[in-house]
């Protein structure tokens, strides 16, 4: 975690961190912000792959929340880096537990944005009991929604992107090219991974707002070893339908119909798309759908900032 990314308000509150060996040969690494006795919060990084960012701070206030973050499997000051060895969603939940029980946590507000908001969501179905909520921003509903969004649906929309992202695979493998890609990323050939890493970037790259803007140029050598680390691990979730035997994340919804379920999402997200959002809400009695006009998958914009805090807050007084 990079302390320049630490929201001001947060400078002065009480933080502590360390590593936390959960087996396996995986030791992840955590941080925790704010006073002991304030309301606990787990919040859950994206990618899959990504690493955690106290930029996630700028949710929370620092007289009320006490945030725990943590580095997935492979990612961030986590070790062993970059690894899809025992590196699935059971895994990560089983480490929040881990965690949760290490820092004597009784019971925990579980908030997520993207992928982390397919974790949390997944955690609180396993673990209802500990969670005091969920607040989810820009959810992504993985596997079989999103993967059709991605290669089906926003293919035809931005065609030239889509062909972009293809360009470096044989026409055989454009059948399923997150299985070839997967494959790129695990060779010993330089070339193959960076290639792997570049699709993955094609994928995502100023995709953030409302608006799809054009995708930008970069060139295979100025990819960098974090960029690599990051596309095997999310080509790894990708390429095995993210571990769900079921290819969503709905596995036990109804023990989230007690907990106050609060997705907020925008209006216009090109990376995970509203309708999934809304596909687990409507599987969800209770659960609230904040979505956000003018708005796309950063949760950082204004507008989105703002519901988020809101529901925050919210959440915690129910």
């Amino acid at each position: 975690m990079t302390d320049r990314l630490v929201p001001s308000a947060w400078l002065n509150v009480p933080s502590t961190d360390g590593f936390l060996d959960v087996g396996d040969s995986h030791s992840i690494y955590w941080r925790s912000f704010g006073h002991p006795d304030a309301i606990p919060v787990i919040a859950l990084h994206g990618g899959p792959g990504s690493g955690s960012s106290p930029r996630h701070l700028t949710f929370f206030d620092p007289q009320i929340h006490r945030v725990i973050m943590f580095d997935q499997r492979g990612t961030g000051q986590s070790t062993p880096s970059a690894t899809t060895i025992e590196n699935t969603p059971q895994d990560l939940l089983d480490d929040i537990e881990k965690l949760r029980r290490h820092l004597s946590v009784e019971c925990w507000l579980v908030f997520g944005v993207s992928w982390g908001g397919c974790l949390a969501f997944l955690y609180s179905q396993s673990h209802p009991q500990v969670s005091t909520g969920l607040v989810l921003a820009g959810l992504s509903n993985r596997h079989e929604h999103q993967t059709a969004w991605i290669l089906e649906e926003r293919a035809r929309l931005l065609p030239e992107r889509h062909e972009e992202f293809l360009k470096a695979l044989a026409h055989d493998d454009h059948a399923d090219p997150i299985a070839a890609y997967y494959r790129k990323s695990l060779s010993p050939d330089r070339k193959s991974r960076l290639e792997a890493t570049y699709a993955v970037w094609v994928l995502e790259a100023d995709l953030e707002g409302p608006e799809p803007q054009t995708l930008p140029m970069m060139s295979l050598d100025e990819i960098d070893a974090s960029m690599v680390n990051r596309a095997m691990i999310y080509l790894h979730y990708w390429a095995n339908k993210t571990f769900l035997p079921h290819g969503h994340l709905l596995i036990n919804p109804s023990v989230l119909t007690e907990l106050p379920v609060v997705m907020v999402h925008g209006a216009s997200d090109w990376v995970c798309p509203l309708s999934g959002a809304q596909q687990v809400a409507d599987s969800i009695e209770g659960s609230q759908l904040i979505v956000v006009p003018g708005a796309g998958h950063s949760p950082y914009s204004a507008d989105m900032m703002q519901a988020l805090r809101e529901s925050i807050v919210a959440t915690g007084q129910r």
